[in-house]
């Protein structure tokens, strides 16, 4: 069993006074360093040869802590994850961005990164040519990563797992079509509150100039959503999002259902994820489309307009069309007229239709007997006006 253990000062005192430069833990396999400015300088007692797993925040900026990040890659060559947990900020956090990219620049195993801070063309570089490399998280602008990879062939030709950070959708889509993601099997594109761009990205201070990022409107997002068809295998790519980091910052475009046809080709998808980026005019019609594109799909979140066309047949079509469902998420409309035609159909003739109302709105008790008989084996529904929210338990 793990656990945390808080150790005083004094006992790091006493490890160095005894272990001198050699590591207390050689045979260390995972460190996490929390974010306690008191034992950053003791951080060289846990770097171990036989370590795999890193996870610091960075600290102060100063000569000694400098040393100590650089010195990693001597002390630790087994290193095959790497989360750095920390933002970068042009103010706090300059002087350690040249450590940290010589860090990076020197590992040569890794197979999983993490990082909050911006990277040089070199390390970008680097790690797009490790043939071990499959997990990555970067903070860069995709426009740095872009102008870092210039001249590269196939670069990350390895990845399973990509998180992208996206200021505005065209450089999203410059990216994807620079990477080569023919193995990708996971893709995460998270939309960033606008304040938060920070530069220089990767030393590419110019290339932001007069930038300004922009909220994708719907025609951005049907690019967007047509590029990830075009860059990613349809036999591949199993789960993509494109969501936003704080949606409620912004007013959110009507999107037509054909923005997201060019995905129908990804027939190994089995989680969707594109909530609360527009609203989409679904319908009936084209859930029964998306049941028939995506037999394997196992999560779909897409929350609709206000006014949802989708109806309890739409929602049917899902649930019977994608056997394996286990997490739906959907803005649907139900009349009393349709529960009462949903019982009528499942020949149940004596069920009551519960306190309806006089504005046409349905009781949720009535909602829960409709969802009991359409999907019995999800554990939990969250119902709110005009949406649901299906889960299995497991």
């Amino acid at each position: 069993m793990a656990e945390d253990y808080f150790i005083h000062e004094d006992v790091y005192q006493a490890f160095v006074h005894h272990f001198r430069n050699r590591p207390a833990f050689p045979n260390l396999l995972h460190l996490v360093c929390e974010e306690d400015a008191k034992i950053h300088s003791y951080r060289s007692l846990f770097l171990s040869p036989r370590l795999m797993h890193l996870e610091f925040h960075p600290p102060h900026c100063d000569d000694e802590n400098k040393e100590l990040i650089t010195s990693v890659n001597a002390a630790c060559p087994s290193l095959r994850k790497l989360r750095i947990l920390a933002d970068y900020t042009v103010d706090g956090s300059r002087g350690l961005f040249d450590p940290i990219c010589q860090l990076v620049h020197g590992l040569w195993n890794l197979e999983y990164i993490e990082c909050g801070f911006p990277l040089s063309p070199a390390a970008i570089v680097h790690l797009s040519s490790l043939p071990t490399l499959t997990h990555m998280s970067l903070s860069d602008h995709p426009r740095s990563i872009v102008r870092s990879l210039a001249g590269t062939s196939s670069p990350f030709s390895h990845l399973v797992t990509l998180t992208i950070p996206a200021w505005d959708s065209q450089s999203v889509i410059e990216l994807l079509n620079v990477l080569d993601l023919m193995h990708l099997k996971h893709l995460e594109i998270e939309f960033t509150p606008f304040q938060r761009l920070e530069v220089p990205f990767g030393g590419y201070e110019s290339a932001f100039i007069n930038y300004q990022p922009t909220w994708p409107n719907s025609t951005d997002l049907a690019q967007l959503i047509a590029a990830v068809g075009a860059a990613c295998s349809p036999l591949k790519l199993q789960s993509l999002a494109i969501i936003p980091q704080e949606a409620e910052w912004f007013t959110l475009s009507l999107a037509s259902p054909n923005i997201i046809r060019p995905l129908f080709s990804l027939k190994s998808l089995t989680s969707l994820t594109i909530d609360e980026i527009c609203n989409y005019d679904f319908d009936d019609a084209f859930c029964g489309e998306v049941a028939g594109a995506w037999p394997l799909l196992q999560k779909f979140h897409a929350r609709q307009t206000n006014k949802p066309k989708v109806t309890l047949n739409g929602l049917t079509a899902i649930l019977s069309g994608c056997a394996q469902l286990t997490n739906l998420c959907i803005s649907i409309s139900v009349s009393p007229f349709d529960v009462q035609s949903f019982y009528q159909r499942h020949g149940i003739y004596n069920q009551p239709i519960l306190n309806l109302g006089t504005d046409d709105n349905v009781e949720r008790a009535d909602l829960v007997n409709v969802f009991d008989i359409l999907c019995p084996n999800f554990g939990f529904f969250y119902l709110s006006p005009h949406l649901v929210h299906l889960d299995k338990w497991r």
